[in-house]
């Protein structure tokens, strides 16, 4: 499921943000890579709210004012608490 691929992408960076640097990336970086990224800070590293995704959303924002998530924030928001 979707759900499960976002937990593999966590699992990745976690993987390899100890050893070296991440780059998280797509085409145009406003909705797919950033909200990995807000999925990251909220869930992995707590540096944003984990309360749910409005609040990770709002806290993110003040990171990265660009983000715009469109349908796949809807799902992220859906799914918010089976995703960690």
């Amino acid at each position: 499921t979707g759900t499960n691929t976002f937990i593999k992408i966590l699992n990745f960076i976690d993987e390899w943000i100890t050893k070296r640097k991440v780059l998280v990336h797509c085409d145009r970086g406003y909705s797919r890579s950033p909200s990995i990224c807000l999925l990251y800070l909220a869930k992995r590293r707590e540096v944003i709210s984990n309360e749910s995704f409005l609040s990770a959303k709002e806290d993110f924002m003040k990171i990265y004012s660009n983000y715009n998530p469109g349908g796949i924030g809807k799902y992220i928001q859906n799914n918010w608490d089976s995703i960690y």
